[in-house]
């Protein structure tokens, strides 16, 4: 890759890490926890069985790609938070794949721009690949 080609790779990497940390805001999420202390402290695993009829109709919208299977329960838990919160902006935090996986990445969605949960869905599967796409990058560049 050429140095000017490699720089403009940078910049914009780095560009799209502004507008996204630029846009977090606080969401409802961490005041639905009401004892902060034991939260942070303690992590907690806990496992939700879908119906099978829920598990059919994710499993068709998703085509059994695990990663759209991720976006669309993604999806579902952004549009809750928001409608919970009413935020502008919900961040969610994902993990990266491949070699970077000791850090989370935040995915920022921008909730009120879509119409419908499926236009929520490509919102959220659009920023999942950038997400994805720009993973390599250092986050602590941003200011």
């Amino acid at each position: 890759m050429e140095k000017n080609t490699l720089e403009n790779d940078i910049a914009e990497q780095k560009r799209y890490w502004e507008i996204a940390v630029g846009n977090m805001q606080e969401s409802a999420a961490p005041y639905l926890i009401s004892d902060k202390k034991a939260a942070n402290s303690t992590k907690q695993q806990k496992t939700y069985v879908l119906d099978q009829s829920t598990k059919e109709l994710i499993m068709n919208i998703s085509k059994g790609s695990e990663q759209l299977i991720h976006v669309i329960l993604a999806t579902g838990l952004i549009s809750l938070i928001g409608l919970c919160s009413k935020e502008k902006y919900i961040s969610l935090g994902v993990l990266p794949t491949g070699e970077c996986k000791n850090k989370v990445l935040p995915m920022v969605i921008d909730t009120l721009r879509a119409k419908n949960f499926k236009d929520l869905l490509l919102s959220v599967r659009s920023q999942y690949v950038n997400v994805l796409k720009y993973q390599d990058f250092d986050l602590g560049e941003v200011s």
